[in-house]
């Protein structure tokens, strides 16, 4: 699992991040900051998540810039000297300690879907208005993305700057990061098949999830809609870790498998990447509706353990049962 940043223990670089002898009133230079920062880590990743705290205690959004449309200079210098920054001040102080520190990483622009923004109210044109950042994590991961900016704090109604520690801005596989960020250059979404800003800003309502695909933290990432079409289908779920089936026991070590409302006759899903995204493909006739659930029996006996080939090998003629939906598509 030392792989997996969601399972990954972060406590040592985070202590370390809120040591008062770092703070920022105290550097004498970006580049000093970073080495006593990062000096106690000898992995890169530890050396990313110590600076990406460390900004969340230190600068703080300068939210009456933000809101008077009075942003002053946000090169990392001035980040340091005056504690405020809006989204592109974060992305450089990062980009600046983070090459310090002698880590790959690039300042990333393009749209963020943050304050004041849902999914029903993205711009229906392209337009830069956030900043964060790539870099380089080792195998697996290669070109990883965070938002040291809204990992730091929340905009409230009140329009004040609310400091709050988000680490999803620094552990979301790219597909979950990409769900509120989009780009302007395509190879910064950091996935095999980039989409374009049309496909981003498109409406998302989702597939229906019911309370066991809740609690299985499982998110659909297959664009829902009101009927399936008639032929092959591909569905792809994403659990929020790809050890949550080590991780959790109990329902998460039963074989997931998806079904049509005609043919009744589950299909189970694989593995497709080290984020734990799985996938099925599925023939589907006009109306259908697909199911996905546990297979949690087969011929009445509990089917803990199950793997895909051996229900495969046995689907055509045995019995199986399901004791929860986790989600369905297709639905009215």
């Amino acid at each position: 699992m030392a792989a997996c940043l969601i399972c990954r223990d972060f406590k040592r670089p985070d202590a370390h991040a809120a040591r008062p002898e770092f703070d920022r009133m105290r550097a004498t230079s970006i580049s000093g900051l970073a080495l006593s920062l990062t000096e106690p880590f000898s992995d890169t990743i530890d050396k990313a998540r110590v600076i990406f705290t460390w900004l969340h205690h230190n600068v703080a959004y300068d939210a009456d810039g933000f809101f008077a449309r009075n942003i002053g200079p946000q090169g990392p210098e001035n980040t340091m000297r005056t504690g405020l920054a809006v989204c592109d001040g974060y992305a450089q102080l990062y980009k600046a300690l983070a090459n310090a520190a002698g880590l790959k990483c690039e300042k990333v622009s393009g749209f963020g879907a943050g304050f004041g923004f849902t999914d029903k109210n993205l711009p229906s044109e392209y337009k830069s208005n956030h900043a964060w950042n790539a870099i380089l994590f080792p195998e697996p991961h290669g070109w990883h993305l965070i938002d040291s900016c809204w990992g730091a704090g929340v905009l409230g109604h009140d329009q004040k700057y609310c400091k709050k520690f988000n680490p999803s801005q620094f552990i979301s596989s790219p597909k979950d990061f990409g769900k509120r960020h989009f780009p302007g250059e395509a190879r910064w979404q950091c996935i095999l098949n980039p989409i374009s800003y049309a496909q981003f800003a498109s409406p998302k309502p989702g597939p229906k999830v019911y309370g066991g695909g809740q609690d299985w933290k499982v998110h659909s990432i297959t664009p829902w809609v009101p009927a399936l079409p008639a032929g092959r289908v591909r569905i792809e779920l994403e659990r929020s870790c790809a050890h949550l089936k080590a991780k959790k026991g109990g329902q998460a070590e039963y074989l997931i498998c998806a079904w049509t409302s005609g043919t009744k006759r589950p299909l189970p899903f694989r593995e497709v990447d080290q984020f734990g995204t799985i996938a099925v493909e599925i023939d589907v006739n006009s109306g259908d509706k697909v199911n996905v659930g546990p297979l949690t029996t087969i011929n009445g006996k509990d089917a803990k353990g199950v793997t895909a080939d051996e229900w495969i090998s046995q689907m055509n003629r045995a019995g199986w049962g399901c004791n929860s939906y986790l989600v369905t598509y297709g639905h009215d």
